[in-house]
């Protein structure tokens, strides 16, 4: 990537150059010999000032003879004879138009100027000449500053290309780096900003996704251990259900129709869950608080009866009506109700109630309580504590989402958790 910037940026700062620098060279050698020729007239002009056209062959020598310069200067007649002064003896054919009137030039080597004597009709011609070699000197010099100037213009081109790749590059590099390190799964990897809004936009994209996908797989994860606990919670139901037939010699038609009751919640709980996890719940109607406990009350009367416990479930009078998904509602109180089983004894209380115009259920049991910092018990754990924590976890994060709370109450003796809904609200 560098290397490609710098050969494209020089390359067409380097041709820039040229196509910008030939002309112009061509230019100053033109204006460099056009000077020269313009002085070589001047010359020539201050000779032919001092001669009598009248009188040419006697005052040429005394014009030449006050004349001081670097130039070869000869005075013709107007028959192109060399009457004084340095030059070959008849003027070139190329100059001869100035003998006409007209001042004659030629470029070359040497290089030369003829200016006729007087006005009108000429009487005679001054010659001048000089050697190339001064010439050529000058345009040479000019022609060395202008290869400088485009030689500084092509390195400050190469800093700049070289300055601008780096800043192109490396944070393409990082780029490349956060996202090899998405790719290991490692999505709390961020890339720095570079000060290029190109590459910061999708570097801003590439952070979005990072923190989309950490989300996404956040929420699989949550999802399963969820499922797993909520699972082992209805399996648990189902293995105390059999085993308690195999026990009580039930026979096999209300054996196998408790099981198949059982296997009905089980699918319940993974529909609920899904359509949780999805999002997908939209049934936010009205709570019968009655029908809730009733449904709650013939799911673990099994395990309660195993276990020698009571399960007692009440709706105290004007209870409110609660708008909120009755799915989410049922796993909450499963999990509170789970909690109470597996880490309390004696009696489990279940009682709908009034509180501050909302619906609140208490799950409360009649074990040692709960010593732990409250605010650790709705901590998830990690999944290396047989799903112990993920339950609490998962029932305040259902609760929130139906705009309600979920908090301990009381913690000794015989730990007691509370569900607040809010109430619904009827148009006045």
């Amino acid at each position: 990537m560098r290397r490609r910037i710098l050969v494209a940026i020089v390359g067409v700062a380097a041709v820039a150059v040229l196509l910008f620098a030939i002309p112009l060279g061509v230019t100053v050698r033109d204006l460099t010999v056009d000077g020269e020729l313009n002085e070589l007239e001047r010359a020539a002009e201050r000779v032919e000032r001092g001669i009598e056209p009248e009188h040419i062959d006697t005052t040429s020598a005394q014009a030449l003879a006050h004349h001081r310069g670097e130039f070869t200067v000869g005075v013709y007649a107007r028959a192109g004879l060399r009457v004084a002064g340095k030059g070959p003896l008849h003027l070139e054919a190329e100059l001869h138009s100035a003998v006409n009137g007209v001042v004659a030039r030629r470029n070359g080597a040497p290089l030369k100027v003829a200016v006729p004597i007087g006005s009108g009709p000429a009487r005679g011609v001054v010659r001048v000449t000089a050697r190339a070699s001064g010439v050529d000197r000058s345009v040479l010099r000019a022609w060395l500053l202008l290869s400088g100037f485009a030689l500084a213009a092509i390195g400050a081109a190469a800093a700049l290309a070289w300055w601008l790749s780096r800043r192109v590059d490396k944070p393409l590099a990082q780029l490349a780096v956060a996202a090899r390190r998405i790719g290991d799964g490692d999505f709390t990897s961020r890339v720095a900003r570079s000060g290029v809004s190109e590459i910061d936009d999708v570097a801003s994209a590439m952070d979005t996704t990072a923190e989309r996908l950490g989300e996404s797989l956040d929420r699989e994860r949550s999802f399963s251990a969820n499922v797993s606990h909520q699972l082992r919670t209805r399996v648990a139901a189902l293995r105390v259900t059999l085993e308690s037939a195999a026990l009580t010699q039930t026979s096999e038609q209300e054996t196998i129709a408790r099981a198949i009751e059982e296997t009905d919640r089980l699918e319940s709980t993974i529909d609920e869950l899904l359509a949780l996890a999805r999002n997908t719940h939209v049934d936010r109607t009205e709570l019968d608080a009655h029908a809730l406990l009733d449904d709650v009350e013939r799911s673990w009367r099994g395990r309660f009866a195993a276990d020698g416990r009571t399960l007692r479930v009440a709706v105290e009078p004007a209870t409110p009506t609660a708008r909120a998904s009755a799915a989410a509602t049922r796993q909450i109180l499963e999990v509170l109700v789970d909690n109470a089983v597996r880490h309390g004894h004696g009696e489990v209380h279940v009682t709908a109630r009034s509180a501050n115009d909302g619906l609140a259920i208490d799950v409360r049991d009649e074990g040692p309580g709960i010593t732990d910092d409250p605010a650790e018990v709705f901590a998830r754990r990690g999944p290396g504590n047989d799903g112990h924590g993920i339950g609490l976890a998962l029932a305040r994060a259902l609760a929130e989402a139906e705009g309600g709370r979920l908090v301990l109450t009381r913690r000794t003796p015989g730990a007691e958790f509370t569900l607040l809904l809010p109430g619904e609200r009827h148009p006045e």
